[in-house]
């Protein structure tokens, strides 16, 4: 094989492999202060009410990293966010 074939699929497997490790480790920094704060900007640009109404609580379902209850005693609004920090539609399946 020449060798400018190999400078060439050798620097595509180092940029590719730099991409998977960035990627990999922004995944990894998510933190449930940035989801809670993205579940309450939700919650009020859909409903216009405090940020102050919201409370977040780890869940003890496997596939739920917590839920973020919005509202009043007389109207609140429940949201949960998978491990990935995405919404679960009431069905069980993530938001996008």
């Amino acid at each position: 094989m020449p060798a400018s074939v190999m400078r060439v699929v050798l620097g595509l497997t180092c940029v590719a492999s730099l991409l998977g490790l960035w990627l990999g480790t922004r995944h990894a920094q998510i933190s449930e202060t940035e989801v809670i704060n993205s579940v309450v900007d939700t919650y009020v640009a859909q409903t216009g009410g405090s940020r102050s109404e919201c409370v977040a609580r780890p869940s003890p379902l496997e596939d739920v990293w917590m839920v973020i209850n919005c509202g009043t005693a007389s109207s609140s609004t429940q949201y949960a966010v998978d491990p990935q920090g995405r919404l679960i539609a009431p069905d069980g399946v993530p938001e996008t």
